[in-house]
């Protein structure tokens, strides 16, 4: 029976991998249909403002990525089909963007991941140039580093990336399905995984966030789970299977972790986002399919604040959206 399911399941899954690889943007698979509702939520969200919308002048998004809030509140944004990165106010004013369509140093090609040094630093992931760029908190490149390939350093499609408490980078390599640990400036560290389904192993893996004791939380896409990993790559738990239900997912994305150990997955072809433990017991969640306030068409990028507000790139819709968390119980 567990065969049967994968074969019915593969084309699908197939189908939602290609959409983020490719860029394809005028269609998103629907959700599938959600079955009866066992666990008990303890946590939500309210919808607070959103800001964007389709284009390419400043403020506007062509398939809204990666999001990242800084220190002092800064929201960055990785336009993904505009090349570029976008820097915004958390009450969503436009302060500066950077960026354009190439491989030479400063410019991009589709970048996705992005995370925020302890120095308001930025740094991205650019998928299609096979390579990790930092740059100021203005836009001034810092560093480059890897190139495309299979060996220790190098990157082939990276998606997602993570900047831990420390300051190293933990980069998705999602076409090798590993990640790779570097330092901020761009030394290789370390690697971990392989393509499979066993624990430690991935298939695609698209996106991670460091939490504050440093553990890393991958989310696994193709294989519809989210693994965590100590800060060297050792295996420590994972959650999250195919499906509609409390947590389940249908192409998880980024994850990231507020500071009381809470997690967030966005949960991109169910269209919501998910609340969880630091151990992987589903708490909530929020959101639906549309493009109203508060609803999401493929949702990709979370990211939370000092304040607790979450800020989510709400990407074939075009724009992102601010929520702030409240307790059920």
């Amino acid at each position: 029976m567990r065969t049967s399911n994968a074969m019915t399941r593969t084309p699908i899954l197939l189908i939602g991998l290609l959409l983020i690889l490719s860029g394809c943007e005028n269609d998103a698979t629907q959700p599938p249909d959600a079955g009866p509702k066992t666990s008990q939520a303890a946590e939500t969200a309210v919808f607070l403002e959103t800001w964007g919308g389709l284009g390419s002048e400043d403020g506007e998004f062509r398939r809204v990525h990666g999001v990242a809030v800084s220190n002092d509140g800064f929201v960055y944004v990785a336009d993904t089909r505009n090349h570029r990165i976008q820097k915004f106010t958390s009450q969503g004013q436009f302060v500066t963007k950077w960026g354009s369509l190439g491989s030479e140093p400063g410019q991009m090609s589709w970048p996705h991941g992005i995370g925020v040094t302890s120095d308001g630093d930025v740094v991205i992931a650019d998928t299609r140039n096979h390579r990790v760029q930092r740059f100021t908190s203005d836009g001034e490149l810092v560093k480059t580093w890897g190139g495309w390939g299979v060996a220790d350093g190098y990157l082939t499609k990276p998606i997602g990336l993570a900047v831990g408490p420390d300051d190293f980078v933990f980069v998705c390599d999602t076409d090798n399905h590993r990640v790779q640990k570097f330092t901020g400036s761009g030394h290789f560290v370390r690697k971990w995984g392989t393509r499979g389904s066993a624990p430690g192993q991935f298939d695609v893996p698209v996106d991670a966030f460091v939490g504050a004791n440093g553990d890393v939380y991958v989310t696994d896409a193709a294989n519809n789970r989210v693994q965590k990993f100590t800060n060297d790559g050792d295996f420590i738990l994972q959650f999250g299977e195919f499906g509609p239900g409390d947590g389940q997912f249908f192409t998880p994305h980024v994850p990231t972790v507020r500071a009381d150990g809470t997690v967030f997955v966005s949960d991109e072809f169910n269209h919501r986002i998910q609340i969880f433990s630091s151990t992987g017991v589903f708490r909530g969640k929020f959101g639906s399919y549309g493009s109203g306030d508060g609803q999401f068409f493929a949702p990709m990028g979370v990211a939370v604040d000092n304040e607790g507000h979450i800020y989510i790139a709400d990407s074939t819709n075009h724009r992102l959206q601010k929520w702030t968390t409240v307790s059920l119980e």
